[in-house]
Parts: C-alpha cells; structure tokens; sequence
C-alpha cells in the first residue's frame, strides 16, 4: 500500500482524489500542487493535504506515487519535469483523457519512472476544488492502459479498487476509440444541440420552454472549452470517426422521416430504446 501521494492539480478530479483517499486511508500523506494553492488552503475540505503548495520542487522526492492532473496540454511537461526531480522507483500516472499521442511521446522520452496511464471515467461540467467530492469515483470505471510494469500496473490498480474505482484494463487505442464515443461525442453533440437551439430562438425564449429533456441532453456543453480544444486536438483522428458516425446516423434518421418509412423509424427508435434500457 502506499504511503505517500502526489497529487499535481487539484480540481475535480485530483481534489476528489485526495478527499476519497484521505477518507479511507487517513494516515496516508498527501502532497497536493496547484497553482492556486495560496487560495485553495482556506478551502474547508484541504484539511485532506498533508501539504499543499504550488511548486513541483516541493514534492519529496522519495513519494511513492503521483497523479498528475493538469489539464490535457499541461500533462507532459509536468511529467518531465517530475522524473527529473523524484526518486526512480516513484510512480507516475495521469488522468488525462486522450492516452496514444501522450503514450508515444513518454515512449519516447524513455524517462526512467515507471509511467501507467490511467482515466477515471467520473466527472461533472463544473470543475475546481469547490466542486470536488469524496464520493465521485464510488463505482466509477477507472481505465489503466496496458504497460509492460505490471507489478507497478497491478499495486495501482489494487488501490483504486479499494478507492471503490472499477478498473478496466484497455491498449492506448481501444481507450482513445472508445471515449470518443462516449465522452468526446457526446461533449460535441451537446454543444451543437445548443448552438441549433439558440441559432432559431433567443435564449429567453428557449429559457421559458425547455424541459428536464433539453436540460439533460446539453449538461456537457457546459464543460471546459479548453478541455474541449484538448480532446480536440489530441483525439483528432478517433473523435472525428466518430462525428462521421453520428453524420450517418443522423443523415438515416432524416431520411426515413421525409420519406415516412413509419416501420423503419419504429424499427431504429425501439432498438436505442432496448439498448438504452439494457445500459
């Protein structure tokens, strides 16, 4: 088990992180870094950090493991510059959400950490520490990326299990193809459901009409833009097979609607029905 934890990033996810860790292994120290760390002390719920701080260089060097947090484009470089300062035994995995391009480039560099990818599949459209919870990852799929350090693979992943996580074991490009259908997609679709919305009618018309289905199939819209860009950018390939999908699927459904083929439509909005209802 370990002993000692870093946690690079402390919104959301990092934040949840250390609030779920410090719950169930309280004796367990936690060395939180943020660049909003000055503010983030006074937080109630920082009591979970043995420290917190802003800078890298404060990490022990001999810390058992890190979670590196930071958003999408900000990952890599924290990762440098961590295997130039911690011991080689110490662990390090990130969260992000797009794994082949970051996975080639650690590759690459060949630095001498033992490095297990890793993506807790939990989340809100709200972010920062505010909005972090000991709870979020209860039962939540926790995605580790298939590495040749199996032993450091399996300790982690013994830990998240007792975190309550359900860890899935999947290569870089089954992760990157599968959660662009369910994360990435969805994401885009909702902000362009919003954008049609409000390109026909104003917001305050769309305000005093819109229902719990509306509401429900536009909550990702509200998630970052620059984690949007991110994806975007470094899931290019998988995310846009998938807008290609969902142009198909779409181009059908209008088609069997202009034409009135009734069976044909029953036949699609009852099999996503059963599909819906089996998920």
């Amino acid at each position: 088990m370990f002993q000692s934890i870093g946690i690079i990033g402390c919104g959301l996810i990092g934040g949840s992180l250390a609030l779920t860790i410090n719950k169930i292994y309280p004796n367990i120290r936690i060395y939180g870094v943020d660049e909003q760390a000055s503010t983030l002390k006074n937080h109630p719920q920082a009591t979970c950090f043995t420290q917190l701080t802003e800078s890298l260089n404060d990490i022990p060097k001999n810390i058992d493991i890190i979670f590196i947090a930071t958003p999408i484009n900000k990952t890599l470089e924290t990762i440098k510059k961590l295997s130039n300062h911690v011991a080689k035994s110490t662990i390090l995995t990130d969260v992000t959400s797009v794994k082949e391009s970051l996975i080639t480039i650690i590759n690459d560099l060949a630095i001498d950490n033992p490095f297990i990818s890793g993506h807790p599949m939990a989340g809100k459209e709200t972010t920062g520490f505010e909005s972090a919870t000991e709870t979020l990852f209860n039962n939540a799929p926790y995605i580790l990326i298939e590495t040749d350090f199996t032993d450091q693979k399996n300790q982690l992943s013994e830990f998240l299990t007792s975190l309550s996580c359900r860890v899935i074991s999947q290569t870089a490009k089954q992760h990157d193809e599968l959660i662009a259908l369910v994360s990435h997609l969805p994401y885009l679709t909702a902000g362009s459901l919003i954008g049609v919305a409000t390109k026909e009618y104003s917001l305050d018309t769309i305000k005093a009409v819109y229902g719990p289905g509306f509401k429900d199939s536009t909550r990702l819209a509200a998630s970052s833009p620059d984690w949007g860009i991110d994806i975007c950018d470094q899931n290019k390939v998988a995310i846009t097979n998938s807008l290609d999908k969902m142009i198909q699927s779409l181009k059908q459904l209008k088609s069997v609607i202009q034409t009135s083929e009734i069976e044909t439509l029953k036949h699609i909005l009852k099999s996503n029905k059963q599909k819906k209802d089996e998920l």
